[in-house]
């Protein structure tokens, strides 16, 4: 081959070798911009979605009709077989005129009729009396020139009911377990408070033991990693050990009124938070 075929040859063999150089940054580039496309479109989807959200809870907001319900209990009146509950709300709009009530009633039952109270402004209440163990729903009604009547709600069953005892932290070693259980109401209801707990060890020999369960009693010092001791004195403490020897641990709550919450805590504790306390 001349030298002149070898030239030709060579420059050639460069073009091509250019042209997927440039061809590879081409399709990089291409690859980028639809990233960043597709990034953009995202964003301004995400953009657009969220903005449609606010604007529909804007005006589902705008056209309720009653807002702002508080619940209150009124531990004077109330008892372990009945509680009374006070309940407040807003209208957004309503006759000067319209006669106020409120409806309630246990699940599937009859409806009870109380009359509202007018507070101020578009602010009503009423009174309701239910059973702890219950569950209640609720709608308000305004009678006037044109009747109307709200959703009907549920009355959260938790202002109303003793406050579970929940498991709140877990202490482990070779062979023991320690799990301390809280109990907070800040309702201030007597016959809500817990009078005694009791826990039942079955043995992997066949023997049973009960416990009773002080609050902040720890029978001995466990520390952290960090050096600080676990004995928190809000928290009633259950102490599995030696691990090997223990086949079950069962509590029973016991509270003023009457109610019990019973179940398995060691080696499961799914029972125990399903068994909503009951009457004994």
């Amino acid at each position: 081959m001349d030298r002149y075929h070898k030239i030709t040859f060579a420059i050639l063999g460069l073009m091509i070798l250019m042209n997927i150089f440039y061809f590879v940054r081409l399709e990089n580039k291409i690859s980028t911009q639809q990233e960043q496309i597709q990034m953009n479109f995202g964003q301004v989807l995400n953009q657009s979605t969220n903005s449609i959200y606010r604007e529909v809870d804007s005006i589902r907001e705008s056209n309720k009709w009653i807002s702002d319900v508080n619940y209150d209990i009124n531990s004077d009146e109330s008892d372990h077989d009945e509680v009374q509950m006070e309940l407040d709300w807003s209208f957004n709009e309503v006759e000067s005129d319209a006669e106020i009530s409120l409806m309630y009633r246990e699940r599937e039952s009859d409806w009870i009729q109380v009359e509202a109270e007018h507070l101020e402004g578009n602010r009503y209440s009423a009174t309701l009396k239910v059973t702890p163990l219950k569950e209640y729903e609720f709608q308000i009604i305004s009678e006037g020139q044109v009747s109307r009547t709200s959703e009907i709600q549920p009355i959260p069953s938790d202002l109303y009911r003793p406050a579970m005892l929940i498991s709140h932290e877990h202490h482990s070693g070779d062979d023991f377990l320690i799990i301390g259980f809280e109990h907070e109401d800040q309702r201030n209801i007597p016959y809500f408070d817990i009078e005694n707990i009791t826990a039942t060890y079955q043995y992997t020999d066949g023997s049973n033991e009960k416990k009773e369960i002080v609050r902040g009693e720890l029978p001995s010092v466990i520390e952290d990693d960090e050096g600080y001791t676990v004995n928190d004195p809000g928290l009633y403490y259950v102490v599995v050990e030696p691990l090997n020897d223990v086949l079950e641990v069962s509590l029973k709550v016991e509270y003023s009124g009457g109610f019990v919450q019973e179940g398995t805590v060691y080696p499961e504790d799914i029972d125990f938070y399903e068994s909503f306390p009951g009457k004994n």
